[in-house]
């Protein structure tokens, strides 16, 4: 099957005190549009994408659905989203194969970050389905998100990346650059 994943790692630990759940959840949910627009504007500039979602009720949906309409009218501090369909859709995971299959992805990636492992099998089977733009360096990769920024997690995903690359050699038409 041809898709590509995204995905943001929050580190908890370098968060300050006043970001609940709610917070969390909109900035993770923002900078995973982020990468999607990135993505649409790059491979699919004349498409727009739908975002589905696992309803978790009424109050959580409406207000994750607020912060997706402020979003497309206002942007946020990096960018302006216009490949992206105004309103997400929710949808129970027990109806939908797509958010079942999102919740796997999901646990894997929770699984390699959480116990430091690049090489978790099912993670690294999922590895060259993340989304890498052709605009940025080799060592990058623009599916996968780690936030904050000053996070060691974010050196640990780039080592990761680049020691799957080298013994993937193939899978990206010749060796890293140095």
């Amino acid at each position: 099957m041809r898709m590509h994943l995204f995905s943001v790692v929050v580190d908890k630990r370098k968060l300050f005190g006043y970001v609940d759940h709610d917070i969390l959840f909109k900035k993770a949910y923002e900078i995973l549009l982020e990468r999607i627009e990135h993505y649409l504007w790059e491979f699919h500039p004349k498409h727009e994408g739908v975002i589905v979602i696992d309803d978790t009720g009424r109050t959580a949906n409406r207000s994750l659905a607020m912060k997706h309409a402020f979003i497309q009218r206002e942007g946020n501090q990096v960018m302006r989203f216009h490949h992206i369909v105004e309103y997400p859709m929710f949808t129970d995971s027990a109806l939908s194969n797509g958010i079942q299959l999102a919740d796997l992805c999901g646990y894997n990636v929770y699984r390699a970050f959480r116990n430091r492992d690049f090489t978790y099998p099912y993670f690294a089977k999922m590895l060259d389905r993340f989304y890498c733009s052709q605009r940025t360096p080799d060592d990058k990769l623009d599916g996968l998100k780690i936030w904050p920024e000053d996070s060691e997690l974010v050196e640990f995903a780039r080592q990761g990346w680049i020691a799957y690359k080298t013994k993937q050699p193939t899978l990206w038409g010749g060796q890293i650059k140095k």
